[in-house]
Order: structure tokens, then C-alpha cells, then sequence
């Protein structure tokens, strides 16, 4: 099937905080729209510009993530039904001289297209009154009379409106009556509008298989049998296939997002590898930052690192701070307040908590994870101490 859109770029390279855009390309007339359930990532039509819809994206968590793109093709307006052609009305005059004239006219007409009767008759005729009758003959309307020197004119206007326009009646009759009151003449008159093509011979094909033929064969057969499907000579005519008409299409636009990890904790996560799955968004990376700018102001003799060497103690004391704060609990990373220990006698029970490591406040706190006593140790180095208990 016929493709409603294409995406271009397919995939698209961002880093946090910074937009990034893509365009859908309509090849035929549709709505796009994008769907995903990821909270992290924005998406907002930028502009439309006919067979162009540009999308901005904006990113908030790193990561490798899928947007579905839909297209939904717009449904036309049906159009509006076109009212049937009305017959192009017309006038029905006669003159009638004589009596065998009269009784000439036709038996009956079809009157679908007829706007008013007019007939002019010669006065030694007798004809005292034409009127519209139904089958019952029940007087539907009288022919109104202007007497002219030598002929009557007989003339009924509305035509339409008395007999066509009137579901109940199917047929009425026009009736001559003379000054005796005798019957001259009826004509009957039908909802029925002149074939123009009248007259015009068609070829007959008749229903059950068999066509009819204008000419008698050779051999006096004027019935040809249907095509043989097992004929080789005989061509079939193969039955037309539609296409299929697309209204819903998808496709899968793939964004890749960077996050801009300052250098010092790019630092942090090459020293302790474990901390990086906990810079995953700019969220992420502004608590870190501000655990890294509280150590500086607690320790500035450490935040002016020149060497590696000297980045140690920043870096691991920042580590601390993080898991202190909390910052590693998503990946399992958490600080140790001591053993809980208990004891029980009979119904009474006691628990009491041990210290985790040191005897003043300064080496408690840092006792609480595994880095605070890596600086620990590296402090008694420093100290002149070879081994840290």
C-alpha cells in the first residue's frame, strides 16, 4: 500500500537539555501525531508548512529510547448528494378544427414534463366545457374558457401541482364534453416523462445466458450460447482488482540521548564505576553537583586538585556525600548505620544498634559507606600510618 508519510532523520542523536528536530514529509492528505511513554522526553509540533510537520524534541534523562510516529489519513466530506435532474417543463397546445381531429388526439400521454394544457377550439364544434378528472371521475380542476370570434380557448395552468406533484393519484384524465353533455373525447394522462430516445432500436441481451440476435443464423438459430470457460479461444475478462486504500501507517523514530557530565564527575564514575548508573538525567547530575560544591566548601584544602593523585580525596569524600545523600539507593548503593542486634528472654526482647566504625563523631560518620573508610585510609597514609584498622 501507498505510504501516507516519511520521517527523516529516522534516528536522532540529542543531548540533554538541548532540542533536536525531525520532519514528517506528508505524501498524501493526513493527520501525524507522536506517541511514547517516556516521561523523560517532550515532543511539540514546531511548525506545519503543508507537506512538512517539523517536531521539536527535548530530553531530560540519558538513554536509548522509541517514539511511534502515526499517521491517520483524513477522511473527505462525503459529497452532497446531487438532487435528481427535474424534466424541463413544457407547454401541451393543441388546435383542434374539426371533430375527427379531436378524436385523432392521442388515447394517452405521458404528462410527467407537461406545465399546462392549451387547446384552441373551433366554436361550431359544440365544446362546452375540458376538465381534469381522476379515474373516479371525480373533477379534479375545470379548463378555464376565453371565447374568442371563432374558437374557445380552453387552457389549465398548475398542471403540476394538481396531478404531478399529488402522490395519491396515479393517473387523471382530460374529458371533452359538448353542449349536450355528451362525451367527446378522454384522454389519459400519466406521471410518466418522454423517452427522448424513442425509437432508437437497442440490441436485446436477455437475462438468462443466452443473447438475442438481430439476424437469424445460417442454420435458423437466433440463440448463441455463453462463453466456455474451458475454451482455449474464449478470453475471459478478469474482474478488476481495487486497491487497498492506507489510512493508518506507523513508523518508529529512534532518539539516542547524551547527557554532559561536568569533568569531575566524569571523574567520580571512571574511579568508582559503580556510581554511573546514577547519572542517568539532568536531574541527576545537579544533585551531584551539589554534593561535589558542599565537599569544596567542607574540604577546600581538596578542591583545587592539580593531579589525579590530588583529585583522591576529593573525589571519594564527594562519593560519601552522595551515598549519604542518598544518591545511590537506586542502584543499591547505601550507607551502613551498624548492625542491629537482639536478644530475646522468654516474652521480653532487646535490640540495640552497634556503632559502625570509630570512637569520636569525625570517623562514625565516615564509617557509613564503604568510601567514607577509603579516605580513612588514605588519611592514616597520609598520617604516616601503613594500615588502617
Amino acid at each position: 500500500m501507498n505510504e501516507l508519510f516519511t520521517i527523516q532523520p529516522k534516528e536522532v542523536n540529542v543531548k540533554v537539555g538541548t532540542p533536536a528536530y525531525f520532519d514528517a514529509w506528508l505524501i498524501e492528505d493526513c493527520k501525524v501525531s507522536v506517541e511514547h511513554n517516556c516521561e523523560c522526553i517532550n515532543v511539540v509540533e514546531n511548525f506545519n508548512a503543508g507537506n512538512r510537520i517539523n517536531f521539536a524534541l527535548m530530553a531530560s534523562k540519558g538513554g536509548a529510547y522509541e517514539l511511534k510516529v502515526i499517521g491517520i489519513r483524513n477522511q473527505k466530506e462525503p459529497e452532497p448528494e446531487i438532487p435528481p435532474e427535474q424534466p424541463t417543463l413544457i407547454p401541451y397546445i393543441e388546435n383542434i378544427a374539426t371533430l375527427e381531429t379531436l378524436q385523432n388526439l392521442h388515447g394517452t400521454i405521458q404528462a410527467g414534463n407537461i406545465a399546462s394544457f392549451s387547446f384552441e377550439i373551433a366554436k361550431d364544434l359544440n365544446i362546452s366545457s375540458v376538465s381534469l378528472v381522476g379515474l373516479d371521475s371525480t373533477e379534479l380542476a375545470a379548463f378555464s374558457v376565453t371565447n374568442n370570434a371563432d374558437t374557445d380557448l380552453f387552457v389549465l395552468e398548475n398542471f403540476q401541482d394538481l396531478f404531478i406533484k399529488d402522490d395519491s393519484l396515479l393517473e387523471c384524465k382530460v374529458v371533452f364534453t359538448d353542449n349536450a353533455g355528451q362525451l367527446l373525447k378522454e384522454i389519459l394522462l400519466n406521471k410518466e416523462i418522454p423517452n427522448e430516445t424513442a425509437g432508437i432500436v437497442l440490441h436485446e441481451l436477455v437475462v438468462n445466458g443466452t443473447e438475442k440476435l438481430g439476424d437469424n443464423n445460417a442454420d435458423g438459430n437466433t440463440e448463441a450460447n455463453p462463453p466456455d470457460a474451458n475454451d482455449s479461444t474464449t478470453s475471459i475478462p478478469a474482474i478488476p482488482i481495487v486497491p487497498a486504500i492506507r489510512v493508518r501507517q506507523e513508523e518508529i523514530l529512534r532518539v539516542y540521548v547524551e547527557i554532559e557530565i561536568p569533568k569531575e564527575l566524569q571523574e567520580l564514575t571512571k574511579l568508582f564505576p559503580e556510581l554511573a548508573p546514577t547519572m542517568q538525567s539532568q536531574e541527576d547530575i545537579e544533585k551531584w553537583e551539589a554534593v561535589l560544591k558542599k565537599v569544596k566548601c567542607i574540604y577546600q584544602e581538596f578542591s583545587q586538585p592539580k593531579t589525579e593523585c590530588e583529585a583522591y580525596p576529593l573525589l571519594v569524600l564527594v562519593a560519601h556525600y552522595g551515598v549519604i545523600n542518598g544518591l545511590g539507593n537506586a542502584v543499591g548503593i547505601t550507607r551502613a548505620d551498624g548492625v542491629v542486634a537482639s536478644s530475646s528472654v522468654g516474652d521480653v526482647s532487646v535490640s540495640f544498634q552497634t556503632q559502625p566504625y570509630g570512637n569520636n563523631e569525625f570517623t562514625y560518620f565516615l564509617g557509613l559507606t564503604k568510601y567514607g573508610l577509603e579516605f580513612l585510609a588514605w588519611l592514616n597514609r597520609r598520617s604516616g600510618l601503613f594500615y588502617a584498622n
